[in-house]
């Protein structure tokens, strides 16, 4: 008897890791297709309309995914702050903030990313943002 509990506890478990374990999987590959979708969005809004980098941020505050939205709102505030710190401060403080669902490396890409942002022409962020989309 003391067997059959024993068994049914390490299969339990092991079945919560699993669950777990997938839970944090889908919630990566959800804010990973939410990012490249702004990437591309930024991209296209570069290319074609010129738009200034804050009125982009703006726009996507709105982004239902939580974390990538989470991420997009807070560098949309932080906005308020941009004369008194560059933008690549303010974009690194809000991947800080956000808490993102991201293997270090994503999130380095991220951080690199904002180091591009409001401090080259358009064509150098729009190539940045393709090549930060395609990693």
């Amino acid at each position: 008897m003391l067997k059959l509990v024993g068994a049914v506890l390490l299969m339990g478990g092991a079945s919560v890791i699993g669950f777990s374990a997938a839970a944090q999987l889908r919630a990566r590959v959800r804010c990973l297709r939410a990012f490249a979708g702004a990437l591309e969005y930024i991209e296209r809004e570069l290319r074609f309309r010129l738009t200034p980098v804050p009125a982009i941020l703006n726009g996507l505050k709105g982004i239902d995914n939580k974390p990538a939205g989470s991420f997009f709102a807070a560098c949309s505030k932080s906005l308020e702050k941009l004369g008194e710190k560059p933008l690549s401060r303010l974009w690194r403080e809000s991947l800080d903030q956000t808490g993102l669902p991201l293997e270090e490396e994503e999130i380095r890409l991220l951080a690199e990313l904002g180091d591009i942002v409001g401090r080259y022409d358009a064509e150098g962020q729009r190539e940045a943002f393709a090549l930060a989309r395609e990693r």
